[in-house]
């Protein structure tokens, strides 16, 4: 079934007022599988550790 042109007006709108919010949802369930399905070894814990400490310093 094709959509009606105001429905496809709608979402477009709907989407516009949204996208930012829907991108940085996308991030955060990408960085968050990313971690989650991720092996590393010490050595990058301990660097990724750092780097979230430095950022959280700047807040």
């Amino acid at each position: 079934m094709a959509r009606s042109e105001a429905l496809k007006k709608a979402q477009r709108r709907y989407y516009e007022m949204h996208k930012e919010e829907m991108k940085r949802n996308m991030y955060k369930s990408h960085a968050k599988h990313f971690i989650l399905d991720y092996d590393p070894t010490r050595e990058e814990l301990l660097k990724l550790k750092k780097l979230i400490e430095e950022k959280l310093k700047k807040i």
